[in-house]
């Protein structure tokens, strides 16, 4: 159960990371957009210029007209996050260095929005996303360590050689069971 579980999360980390990495190659050509809208609230996802954000906002009254719903749009010109709405010149930016950004206050150009937004470079999405698969290798690696010993007649946490007592290591105190 759980080999299944980590070969689950290895494939869908590697997938996840194929994803990110086409959608930062693209993100330079087009800048793309998918959000859902409810009465009051809407959340963003998007890519432009080498960066992913996400941003979500709430209103205190619901606007009078807005298509609710999952939306998908492209852009034909990728547009810097930051300028394209999401900038400290709409939503005060608590943080903004090295690509990463965190805003969260008034939407200025909405009165009544509450708005947040968080922006994160392209490269470290795709790193975040490979690393749940970069430490199966190694856990593969010591369960099949594990499994050679045990079938070796030896113990599988330290390798001491159980022919004399079978039941329990005599190295460090693991118990063997029996096959």
């Amino acid at each position: 159960m759980t080999r299944r579980l980590l070969n689950l999360v290895t494939l869908l980390s590697l997938l996840l990371c194929v994803s990110v990495v086409v959608l930062w190659v693209k993100s330079y050509q087009r800048g793309r957009l998918a959000f859902w809208t409810r009465p009051r609230t809407e959340v963003q996802c998007g890519a432009s210029r080498g960066e992913l954000w996400l941003y979500w906002a709430t209103e205190q009254s619901p606007p009078a007209r807005r298509e609710l719903g999952l939306h998908v749009e492209s852009y034909s010109s990728a547009i810097d996050p930051r300028d394209w709405g999401y900038g400290p010149r709409v939503i005060p930016f608590l943080f903004d260095r090295a690509g990463f950004a965190w805003g969260s206050g008034r939407y200025a150009t909405v009165p009544g929005r509450s708005a947040n937004v968080l922006i994160v470079p392209c490269w470290a999405a795709a790193l975040t996303t490979v690393l749940p698969s970069l430490f199966c290798p190694y856990r593969w690696r010591r369960e099949r360590q594990r499994r050679a010993r045990s079938d070796a007649g030896l113990c599988p946490q330290c390798g001491y050689d159980l022919r004399a007592t079978p039941g329990r290591c005599p190295e460090c105190g693991e118990g063997i069971p029996e096959i």
